[in-house]
């Protein structure tokens, strides 16, 4: 029913607005890289796009050197679904490495 369907939708909506303050709060310091590339993995896979992105692809970009195979991989995905195109920086560091 179309009814549920919304109202499912606001729910999730609220919940993914609740982690994004609660993951800001703590702030991309708080992630090691597996952290990071985890949260991008399943922002992309949600299409939650958020201001809150900016830090962490800062942060990323950052501590590259941090970051093995499959972090980045998980990166790069994340970031191809929510088609960025401001965080290509962090694309351009990890074609550095």
């Amino acid at each position: 029913n179309a009814e549920e369907a919304d109202e499912q939708d606001l729910q999730i909506q609220e919940m993914q607005k609740r982690l994004a303050r609660a993951v800001m709060a703590l702030g991309p310091e708080a992630f090691d890289a597996r952290g990071i590339s985890s949260l991008m993995y399943a922002w992309g896979l949600m299409r939650f796009k958020s201001k809150l992105l900016k830090p962490f692809c800062i942060s990323a970009r950052t501590r590259m050197k941090e970051f093995d195979n499959q972090s980045i991989a998980n990166m790069v995905f994340g970031i191809g679904l929510l088609g960025l195109k401001g965080e290509t920086r962090v694309l351009d560091e990890i074609g550095r490495q």
